[in-house]
């Protein structure tokens, strides 16, 4: 019945009678306003009467509305203002019944047809009816803002010659200012027209964005350097963001036009900078940070010349010199505010700046470093107020000098490093180090290292002890890289002594442990300092908590250090020494049963702590060490593989291409992974000795140790113990064949599933699928875990093994357990299949009869 009373307003408003369309306008909005009339709506398949048909009724009620004002106004152009009046409400009334509609049938998912609501907005948007453009324009615009470019039902059906379309009318209605627009709304819009066409050429080849975004370069430039833009600060925001996407889109097509806009608008965008964290701030940062890129992309660490581009090198040189004015102003002012602010307590966090910023200064500083190889004095004329600029903090102009180098950073730091203020320098520094390695050579590496050791052994604060640290090892790893292996046992000799014996002074105390455990990790992998077996006190006497550092930095130390067979407890409560084994102990420390709620740090990677569970069992660990790095790197690449960092893959992306356009050096090499080195493992476990003692001890404690964290489980992590308890007695199932583990995997599912069933009755409540989703992610990890070993094995016993254990886990995963994962996919699509649009195969003659038949 309630539908009986939608399909008569719907009839009503096809009526030629101008009382029957106002009477139908009004009874159909009061029956929208209704929750139940809306859900039998949404519930309606696409053979019957449905959205389609109350958003058809809607818009021939639009067009019969407008068209009888225009011919209202083309007959009595001027009238009294009640009169206009009146006209402007009936205006109103008319566009509202179709963005009411859009409204209802997308409140969670979109039901009307893409195809309607594509050509509704084409058509009162194109400028061939000036009548509909000049009057509803804002209204469709917010039509197309809110749901055609939220819905991928709706702008996945857009082709590429209505994107072009649309983007032509949205560049009209900016630039002519037209009523009732709103220009930040258009911005966004043009933003997201980028994204979806992009997104298609890179689904589609045959799919070409260049042909839509055409007159966008022209835009871009005229909007950025027009006079009203300084007084418009989200305009500000919208167009800067747009610049940025449309820059990360056509970077590689488009560079050359890409790099002449960024020297034309560069005043203006930098003088959209705010010292405040603002998501504008951000976009800046990144901005200009592309900018940068595409101008002079690297390889290596190294820029190479021949595959830079710039314009006029002139007005670029003054750009980055100007950055680099703002940037080391803005630093030094945060410097002084610090200071004056260190006297209240404050963390460390207030003193960092962020990674974008960290990013942009780095490779800003590696440009202006390489050409003044040491020493560098600029006089650099601030922007002056005739200038464009937007940024309130930039002094009347005048001339100073900035002294630019690696030899004034160093003396800074030797002058004031001990200090807070100083961690910004820090953070550069290490960025540096990181990715443009290539910039120090052998004197710069060992100036570096005298400053890091005389810094480090003067300073008493912690947050600056960490970010010495994090340097060092970076340092370390270009130290060797600059010097090779045997140089660098010579070279070295004894100049990583002292920041070795202060790193294991500063963990032994419980300061610094995770930086300086990696610290320590990376001088014993890089040979510069020769560890001893006393390290091992260090996680026998508990000054290492058991994370994933602590665990990796064991691994690697016996790799290195013969284990003694037996350790003394020297604790000062007992009266006399108490001799253990040293195996026995380690495997206790690793495998402890009292965990208080720390089982899910110490099993964050499984891998890791698998990884010296086995190499326990082993007479000579360190024969199978080299192999275990590639298995770990292997998972890594496996858990890694779909989370994307969209813009450092990206940046990396688009910099070999632009180096390879060149021809200047060799193809990028992608991640590599060693497909026998898995397999082979296996066959290094049973060349080299196995303890059986310990091994059963080990498998005996691994069993213990998962039935302990599965039954003292906290209520709000149960799934993710589960997980990671299954993962790792995986690992061990892959190098050990055990009835016992085998069992107890077993029994972890079937809790698993209890849990995964529980969770599953909740979504279907709440509708919030985040937290299930990733569990089932996770979940479909371990088997591409255990698929993958199987896969990349080429021994024949790992092979049998490893398909041996994938069938015993498709065994073992219980029914309820798929059928949950169905039952999932099948509320997530069904409902869309079926309900969200009608593709256009209906004419509106079809649409007519169902609402004359229901």
């Amino acid at each position: 019945m309630a539908l009986d009373s939608v399909k008569q307003c719907c009839r009503q408003l096809d009526s030629d009678r101008v009382l029957d369309r106002k009477k139908g306008s009004d009874n159909l909005k009061n029956l929208l306003n209704n929750a139940s009339i809306v859900a039998c709506l949404d519930a309606q398949p696409h053979n019957k009467f449905n959205w389609n048909e109350v958003f058809h009724s809607a818009s021939l009620f639009f067009f019969k509305e407008s068209k009888r004002i225009e011919e209202e106004e083309r007959k009595k152009p001027e009238v009294k203002e009640a009169v206009m009046l009146n006209r402007r409400n009936l205006k109103r009334c008319a566009a509202e019944l179709p963005k009411l509609v859009m409204k209802k049938s997308s409140l969670k998912i979109p039901h009307v047809s893409a195809q309607h609501v594509v050509k509704l907005v084409l058509t009162v948007l194109s400028r061939k009816n000036p009548y509909y453009f000049e009057n509803f324009a804002g209204d469709f615009i917010q039509i197309t803002y809110k749901y055609l470019m939220r819905f991928p039902q709706y702008y996945l059906q857009v082709t590429a010659a209505e994107w072009k379309d649309l983007m032509k009318i949205l560049i009209w209605a900016y630039e002519n200012e037209l009523s009732g627009t709103d220009a930040v709304t258009i911005v966004s819009i043009m933003e997201n027209i980028v994204k979806y066409c992009r997104m298609r050429g890179i689904q589609q080849r045959n799919y070409g964005p260049a042909l839509v975004l055409r007159h966008l370069p022209a835009f871009l430039k005229k909007a950025l350097l027009s006079n009203k833009l300084p007084s418009q600060y989200g305009l500000q925001s919208s167009l800067l963001s747009l610049l940025l996407t449309f820059t990360k889109a056509m970077a590689n097509e488009w560079r050359e036009l890409l790099c002449s806009i960024g020297e034309e608008t560069f005043d203006v965008i930098l003088g959209m900078w705010e010292e405040r964290p603002t998501p504008l701030q951000i976009h800046w940062m990144e901005y200009l940070t592309l900018q940068i890129m595409i101008h002079h992309p690297q390889k290596g660490g190294e820029m190479n010349e021949v595959s830079s581009f710039v314009q006029d090198c002139e007005t670029w040189q003054r750009c980055l010199l100007r950055l680099y004015q703002l940037i080391h102003d803005h630093i030094y002012q945060l410097s002084v505010k610090n200071k004056l602010a260190s006297s209240s307590s404050q963390s460390a966090d207030t003193y960092t700046i962020p990674s974008q910023l960290v990013t942009l200064t780095a490779r800003l500083s590696h440009k202006i470093f390489q050409e003044n190889s040491e020493y560098g004095v600029f006089n650099i004329t601030q922007l002056s107020s005739s200038e464009p600029s937007f940024s309130q903090s930039l002094r009347p102009s005048k001339r100073r000098r900035i002294e630019v180098g690696l030899q004034p950073l160093l003396h800074l730091l030797r002058q004031e490093g001990t200090q807070l203020h100083i961690i910004p320098w820090y953070q550069i520094l290490r960025e540096l180090l990181k990715s443009y390695s290539a910039f120090f050579d052998q004197a710069r590496c060992s100036l570096m290292l005298e400053l890091f050791t005389y810094v480090l052994s003067e300073c008493r604060t912690p947050a600056i002890q960490e970010h010495v640290m994090w340097c060092l090892q970076d340092l370390a790893q270009r130290y060797k890289t600059v010097y090779g292996q045997s140089e660098a046992d010579n070279e070295s000799g004894g100049k990583w002594t002292p920041v070795w014996d202060m790193t294991l002074r500063l963990v032994s105390g419980k300061q610094c442990s995770q930086s300086g455990l990696e610290l320590l990790q990376v001088l014993m992998e890089t040979s510069l300092v020769r560890p001893s077996s006393s390290l091992f006190k260090l996680f026998f006497q508990g000054h290492v908590d058991m994370t994933e550092t602590g665990l990796s930095s064991l691994s690697v130390l016996l790799s290195l250090v013969p284990l003694p067979k037996y350790i003394k407890d020297e604790s000062a409560v007992l009266t006399e020494d108490h001799v253990e084994e040293a195996r026995i102990k380690l495997l206790n420390i690793i495998l402890p049963l009292q965990m208080d709620g720390r089982a899910l740090s110490l099993l964050k990677n499984p891998v890791v702590v698998a990884q010296l569970l086995l190499l326990l069992c082993l007479r000579d660990p360190s024969c199978a060490q080299s192999e275990w790095k590639k298995v770990v790197e292997f998972d890594n690449i496996c858990c890694n593989s779909s989370s994307d960092d969209g813009n450092s893959e990206f940046i990396v992306h688009i910099e070999d291409v632009h180096v390879l356009s060149s021809l200047c050096c060799d193809l990028p090499r992608a991640h590599s992974f060693q497909t026998n080195s898995a397999s082979r493992m296996k066959t290094l476990l049973k060349e080299v000795k196995i303890l059986e003692e310990e091994e059963k001890y080990m498998i005996e404690r691994v069993i213990a140790f998962t039935k302990k964290q599965v039954e003292s489980r906290s209520s709000h992590k149960d799934t993710q113990v589960l997980l990671k308890v299954s993962e790792l007695i995986i690992i061990l199932l892959l190098h050990i064949s055990d009835h016992r583990l085998k069992e107890r995997l077993q029994e972890v599912l079937t809790l698993l599933t209890k849990e995964v069933e529980e969770n599953l009755s909740s979504v279907l409540d709440t509708g919030h699928w985040s937290h299930l989703l990733g569990v089932m992610h996770q979940f479909l990890h371990l088997y591409y875990m255990v698929n993958n070993w199987t896969k990349s094995s080429h021994d024949a016993n790992a092979k049998r093994n490893g398909e041996e254990l994938g069938k015993h886990l498709l065994c073992w995963t219980p029914e309820t357990l798929l059928s949950c994962m169905l039952q999932l996919v099948k509320t997530r699509t069904t409902k869309t299949h079926s309900e969200t649009q009608q593709e256009g195969s209906q004419s509106s003659n079809s649409s007519r009869t169902s609402l004359s038949q229901g």
